[in-house]
């Protein structure tokens, strides 16, 4: 499976790319996912919880959707 992270609308609302420390907030598939911590940590996390939620044997993309 592969997850691909899609930050435009991010990045129109702020005026520039998701980065640092914060609270950050993920949509995929009709689900919404949060966690705190470093930007990186934030998409370990979503991650994990995506392959928690997907059929085995998935083969498909899962595109991920960083809130502003």
């Amino acid at each position: 499976m592969k997850i691909s992270f899609e930050d435009r609308e991010y990045k129109i609302e702020n005026g520039r790319a998701p980065r640092g420390y914060g609270h950050w907030g993920f949509t995929f598939e009709g689900y919404e996912f949060w966690a705190s911590g470093t930007l990186t940590d934030a998409k370990r996390k979503c991650r994990e919880k995506i392959k928690r939620l997907a059929p085995n044997g998935y083969t498909g993309t899962v595109f991920v959707n960083i809130l502003p």
